[in-house]
């Protein structure tokens, strides 16, 4: 017969190496939790305000969607649906400054995102936001590289709390549309 302790010890190592059981992907992580498991650079749009600041708002939380993609256009990083790599690169380094780790890994999450051809297909479209006429494509590679960033934060920048582990597990596990309403698990 096991005694308590071992029981707990079992059941502790069954939920560990089972990883995701546990992981519930109809419920939406909140922004304002995880927001700080990565401590990530903040990015530096000043260098575009010449091209772009008609887009840049005052206050960063009412950014036009329209930024990105003036952004991306001024940059040449995106033409129609291809991501030009190197350009991507450069633009990462605009953004970021002299931090290459992050900069290695924005570049590199741009590429991913990029190679998702359906979710690109879906936000090509042109829309109108106020007078203004353009597509959501680079905002979604944007969010789509964050999401990216946040899955493979460096070491040195992850913040090791409990909640910061499980969102982590959330966001390897469960898959959302970019609004990260609508999640469900991977499927492999």
């Amino acid at each position: 017969m096991l005694t308590k302790c071992a029981s707990v010890i079992i059941w502790l190592l069954a939920n560990i190496l089972s990883g995701s059981a546990d992981i519930d992907c109809s419920q939406r992580l909140q922004h304002n939790t995880i927001s700080n498991c990565c401590a990530k650079p903040s990015l530096n749009f000043e260098a575009f305000r010449q091209s772009c600041g008609r887009f840049m708002a005052d206050n960063r939380k009412s950014m036009s969607p329209c930024l990105y993609d003036c952004i991306f256009n001024v940059s040449q990083t995106l033409t129609g649906m291809q991501l030009n790599v190197e350009n991507a690169h450069r633009l990462t380094e605009r953004l970021l400054g002299t931090n290459k780790e992050f900069v290695d890994i924005y570049a590199t999450a741009l590429e991913n995102c990029a190679a998702n051809e359906s979710a690109m297909l879906k936000y090509k479209k042109r829309r109108f936001y106020g007078t203004e006429n353009c597509t959501l494509l680079p905002l979604y590679l944007g969010i789509c590289a964050a999401e990216y960033v946040f899955v493979h934060c460096p070491s040195a920048s992850w913040t090791r709390s409990r909640i910061c582990e499980e969102a982590l597990e959330y966001k390897n596990t469960c898959q959302c549309d970019i609004s990260g309403r609508f999640c469900s698990a991977k499927s492999n």
